[in-house]
């Protein structure tokens, strides 16, 4: 996994790079990497991973354009598109296993 090689290296910084196409379980390896006590910038079009830094900076015109701090609403935000994220991630599951899905399960 991804986090276990940042914990090896020594560098306190992780840069991470669309992580969510690497088919990495993103929750876990932002959550190993800060309880080593690394800084984690990562580049991703993600919301739920957006939302799940403290803070965020905003790319705009080939450059830094805002730092946006974490706040309560976006919590909330996060709470709620994690559980969306986690039935879409369930859902490509089963259909790369070559299941079919069932609407009753959305219940």
């Amino acid at each position: 996994m991804i986090a276990d090689i940042a914990l090896v290296a020594d560098a306190p910084i992780v840069l991470i790079d669309e992580v969510e196409n690497a088919g990495i379980d993103k929750h876990r390896a932002v959550r190993v990497l800060a309880g080593h006590g690394k800084i984690i910038v990562t580049a991703t079009h993600d919301p739920v991973l957006m939302l799940m830094h403290d803070r965020r900076l905003v790319m705009a015109g080939g450059g830094m354009d805002a730092v946006i701090a974490l706040d309560s609403r976006e919590r909330q935000w996060l709470k709620y598109l994690s559980g969306l994220d986690a039935t879409l991630l369930s859902a490509r599951d089963r259909l790369r296993e070559g299941y079919r899905l069932n609407p009753e399960e959305l219940a």
